[in-house]
């Protein structure tokens, strides 16, 4: 992705350090596939889904079938899939990713979904044109603030008024994964400023749910109605219309 420098050093500096988060973050999940086997993995996202289309019914009180939804850091496209088996139209349906091959994928799986491959801090969409975006662990990988700060900024920016953000991301920094960092109740505020929030958490912590899962899936479940045993936070973001 190319982009024209502003004369500004600042705003230029900005850019550049942008660009080089980019290419790191391309370098890094280059090569990792998409954690879809195995039974925590299964479970993980089946929670996940589950609770972003209760989050979704629970706040939306008329037909899926003519929302207009992007998904950021779509993938290979899980999350549209589960869309798709609830009522949301193909057409409707839009996602972004960083990785070409995982946007390839999902072109393979989906006719009618527009997919689109680059970064988030530019979406190539118009204003308030979606009634729904979500985006799941996009944020936790991205080390840089200006960065998140100008996603955030894009997703309030092509969101209908009335509109929904479902986030889904850890709360947790990972000690044994530098390449990531983890986002609080706080700062996922500061970056959507003059909204409302609503905050659940969900899903077992992966570092207790992985190896744990092949001795007792029994006690994994327990475990996960724990809220200190779970690593993600669910939040419904909305923008406060009264302070746009």
């Amino acid at each position: 992705m190319v982009r024209k420098l502003n004369l500004s050093s600042d705003v230029q500096l900005d850019q550049e350090l942008q660009d080089r988060e980019i290419r790191r973050i391309k370098n890094v999940y280059k090569d990792r596939k998409c954690r879809g086997n195995g039974e925590y993995s299964n479970n993980f996202s089946f929670r996940r889904e589950n609770e972003i289309i209760s989050a979704i019914k629970k706040n939306v009180h008329d037909s899926f079938k003519n929302k207009i939804v992007l998904d950021i850091g779509c993938g290979e496209g899980a999350i549209l899939k589960c869309f798709l088996s609830e009522g949301f139209t193909a057409k409707n349906l839009y996602g972004i990713d960083l990785s070409f091959k995982r946007i390839e994928t999902a072109h393979n799986m989906f006719s009618n979904v527009s997919l689109f491959c680059g970064s988030a801090d530019a979406l190539p969409y118009k204003d308030a044109s979606f009634d729904i975006i979500t985006q799941s662990t996009v944020f936790t990988s991205i080390l840089n603030t200006g960065m998140k700060k100008d996603i955030a900024s894009e997703m309030l920016r092509i969101l209908k008024p009335g509109g929904l953000i479902i986030w889904h991301d850890f709360r947790y920094h990972n000690l044994f994964n530098k390449q990531t960092s983890g986002i609080g109740k706080k700062e996922i505020k500061s970056l959507f400023p003059n909204c409302n929030f609503e905050f659940k958490l969900i899903n077992l912590n992966p570092f207790v749910g992985r190896p744990l899962i092949r001795i007792s899936k029994k006690l994994c479940n327990i475990l996960e109605k724990i809220p200190f045993f779970r690593s993600h936070w669910l939040a419904v973001i909305k923008r406060n219309l009264l302070n746009k």
